[in-house]
């Protein structure tokens, strides 16, 4: 099949083995493995493991190829803080309702390619997609090793804010007005792992921040960045100069208050995306 690449289960350990493995590190990459097979039974043939070319999702092989480390954490799961960003296209329902499939995939696969590739240049991983939506997580546990110290919270929240800014910039460009990305961000403590029966695991992310993240990205505003006013005035805020709304200047900011549906009110800064054509 194009673009894909198989791998069987020996091969897969041998992927995942780190060089200090003992023997119940070579048992625990076997669980690991028997876990990765199982949760893409729905798309793979169970005799052969079929992964897509690159670092793909957290369901896929090539995470671990990316991040080692992970074996050694993700099998029984995780609590960690980590940055949140969902990325989706305003006006994609109503404006592929008409759409065959074939066009439809002709404006999703360009945004897909893009916020991915935004996302794995800034050091992320791209948790799962939703419809025309992206969720990606920054930080902890998915830095390499080498990097762990030269990357902070800060580091992570500006960096997951410079990936939105820039796939809303680019899809002010590819479609013309006629939809447009949004995004909202934020930060907290997940619950990273496989979860499930014996008859299909996956990993997963839970956490109160991840209904944030929900919430917050139904009131983001359209080319628009949504985040906790804690998030932009601690550690984005001192990085440019910042326009008001009203005045001209590629990016504007606003704050206010908003509900968050079974989360209460919660104090937020908006960045509009502001060009001039």
């Amino acid at each position: 099949m194009p673009g894909m690449k198989k791998l069987d289960i020996q091969v897969l350990v041998e992927a995942l083995a780190l060089p200090h493995q003992t023997r119940g590190a070579v048992s625990d990459a076997l669980a690991i493995a028997a876990h990765v097979k199982k949760g893409m039974a729905s798309v793979s043939r169970l005799d052969s493991l079929a992964v897509p070319v690159g670092t793909g999702g957290l369901w896929t092989v090539p995470l671990f190829e990316r991040f080692p480390h992970l074996i050694d954490v993700l099998g029984t799961g995780v609590r960690s803080e980590t940055v949140l960003l969902m990325i989706d296209l305003s006006g994609f329902s109503s404006g592929t309702s008409q759409l065959n499939p074939g066009e439809i995939r002709t404006i999703l696969d360009p945004f897909y390619n893009k916020v991915v590739s935004e996302v794995e240049q800034s050091g992320g991983v791209v948790e799962k997609f939703i419809g025309d939506a992206v969720i990606a997580l920054f930080g902890h546990p998915f830095r390499s090793v080498a990097n762990k110290d030269l990357t902070t919270k800060k580091t992570d929240l500006q960096a997951a804010l410079a990936v939105a800014k820039a796939c809303i910039a680019w899809s002010h460009t590819q479609y013309k007005g006629a939809m447009t990305a949004k995004a909202a961000a934020t930060y907290g403590e997940l619950f990273i792992g496989w979860v499930g029966p014996e008859s299909y695991s996956d990993l997963t992310v839970i956490g109160r921040c991840m209904t944030e993240l929900f919430r917050l990205e139904a009131a983001a505003p359209d080319q628009g960045i949504i985040m906790p006013r804690w998030f932009f005035d601690g550690n984005i805020k001192e990085a440019t100069s910042w326009a008001s709304a009203g005045e001209y200047a590629p990016w504007i900011h606003a704050q206010g208050n908003v509900n968050l549906r079974g989360l209460g009110d919660l104090d937020v800064t908006k960045l509009i995306y502001n060009p001039r054509d």
